[in-house]
């Protein structure tokens, strides 16, 4: 675990991640522009400045993404119970059903679980911040092999201000 500007190297149940945030209003970073096509319909599903709510990504508008995504309740603070609403199929293949936080309360070492926790922290204070995040790294497959996996976490407020919600999609990585 490590933090680098704009970047947190992120470890956990054999998965090395690098998750990378951004101020909501920047564009996507070159080697994140495989996700540009579901960045433009959250972009396009803001209210000048107002935040799309999860209700606002209309289900029609992700073709060709369901089974790549997934939709998180996260509370409106790092205190609230973190849920799943919706997962695509590849996404779960890929994640399990389990959510990140949920993952780290299974880690049996003590002082490991704490720092995990500080880590995710500080991802989620990026989203709640209104960054969103793109990812890389490696994906342990039930095989022992690994996949090498992109992602993108787009936040989403039910109130347009307040942050409660993110839209991730997974893609593999050549």
């Amino acid at each position: 675990m490590s933090k680098d500007n704009n970047k947190l190297i992120f470890r956990i149940n054999g998965r090395e991640t690098i998750n990378e945030h951004y101020r909501f209003d920047k564009p996507l970073p070159s080697h994140g522009l495989v996700f540009q096509e579901i960045f433009d319909i959250w972009k396009k599903s803001f209210k000048g400045t107002k935040f799309p709510s999860y209700k606002d990504i209309r289900f029609e508008n992700l073709l060709g993404w369901h089974s790549n995504i997934k939709i998180t309740s996260i509370g409106k603070n790092i205190d609230q119970e973190k849920r799943n609403i919706i997962m695509g199929e590849k996404y779960r293949q890929y994640w399990g059903n389990d959510t990140l936080v949920n993952e780290i309360a299974k880690v049996e070492d003590a002082k490991e679980r704490k720092a995990l926790l500080k880590l995710y922290s500080g991802i989620l204070g990026n989203l709640y911040a209104k960054h969103y995040l793109l990812s890389y790294g490696n994906c342990p497959n039930n095989d022992g092999s690994y996949s090498k996996l992109k992602w993108i976490d787009l936040p989403l407020a039910d109130d347009g201000e307040n942050i409660s919600h993110i839209l991730s999609a997974v893609m593999p990585m050549k």
